[in-house]
């Protein structure tokens, strides 16, 4: 995926899991139109889980001018 560093804001955390990347599927049509910020699909313990595309998420000119920034130590 590379070395950048993203982040999520969320209301809550339940867990993170590691995935099985054989576990997932490519989405289907009509779900791509009504998720499309979805990239896979999977199940996991019985419940459907969307795997975000990232890059949907972020602009790349927002990831860009992360790269520029400089972390105050």
């Amino acid at each position: 995926m590379g070395a950048r560093r993203v982040g999520l804001a969320v209301d809550s955390v339940i867990g993170i899991r590691a995935l099985d990347p054989e576990s997932l599927s490519a989405l289907p049509s009509l779900m791509s139109r009504a998720i499309p910020a979805a990239e896979a699909i999977g199940a996991l313990d019985g419940e459907l889980l969307a795997v975000l595309d990232s890059g949907r998420l972020v602009p790349e000119e927002v990831l860009a001018a992360a790269d520029n920034l400089q972390v105050a130590s």
